[in-house]
């Protein structure tokens, strides 16, 4: 086996955006880094592996891909670098199978490529509580590294996401009954019949601003379905309109 490829100064992909942090070897909290952990994640930062659980051999990868650890690796950490990566026809498809698979701690990432980290609050829709919940995820080019749920969310946030999950079929809406659908094909009309009347259409982001103005602050998708739905289709007209 080679190891050209692993050098701490030599940079993925030939840039310089991966150059290791000149304190990688030197943080004592870590204790005495291993040699080869260094070097095969310098050499593979963008072949990091994460495990979907603990009893899988599933992995996500940075950047958004998926594979596939071999049966045969040893390795069992949650977090790893896979210096190969081979694709083999399955069923039809093609699986990323990863190997020569070597773990990898987060202390160590961050003292190598702090750059990588990025952290931010998401609003995520959880359908089995039919709820919204705001995360703070931590990622690595791409891949989550550790989530922290917030106590709050943002009230404009959380209801993008409720309307969103609406279209998705995450629950119903019986407020929007058949009176609101009329009107909602009556403004449409006259939109389209008499465009003098400057009657704006309920087009699709017309719809999806009105739910979002009618779930303003809620979080539950109980408190979305006893929203006051006319309201806050009305408030797309002036006022002069909807009378």
């Amino acid at each position: 086996m080679r190891f050209e490829r692993f050098h701490l100064d030599r940079p993925v992909g030939g840039g310089s955006r991966h150059r290791p942090h000149p304190r990688f070897c030197q943080d004592s909290r870590l204790g005495p880094p291993d040699p080869l952990q260094v070097c095969l994640a310098a050499g593979f930062v963008d072949q990091l592996a994460q495990r979907k659980d603990a009893g899988t051999l599933d992995c996500l990868l940075a950047g958004g891909r998926t594979g596939t650890l071999v049966r045969e690796s040893v390795v069992t950490a949650p977090l790893f670098v896979a210096a190969g990566i081979r694709e083999v026809e399955s069923r039809g498809s093609w699986l990323k199978l990863l190997t020569v698979a070597t773990e990898v701690r987060r202390e160590r990432l961050e003292e190598l490529y702090s750059q990588h980290f990025e952290a931010a609050v998401e609003h995520v829709f959880e359908r089995q509580q039919k709820a919204v919940a705001a995360i703070r995820r931590t990622r690595f080019l791409g891949l989550i590294l550790g989530q922290e749920y917030q106590r709050t969310v943002d009230p404009v946030a959380s209801a993008t996401v409720l309307a969103d999950a609406l279209a998705k079929g995450a629950f119903e809406l019986p407020q929007l009954d058949h009176a609101l659908k009329q009107f909602i094909a009556r403004v449409n009309l006259l939109a389209h019949a008499e465009p003098d009347l400057e009657f704006p259409a309920f087009d699709a982001p017309a719809l999806r601003a009105a739910l979002i103005r009618a779930f303003h602050g809620m979080a539950l998708g109980k408190d979305a379905q006893a929203a006051n739905l006319r309201r806050a289709f009305h408030a797309h007209l002036q006022p002069a309109q909807v009378e």
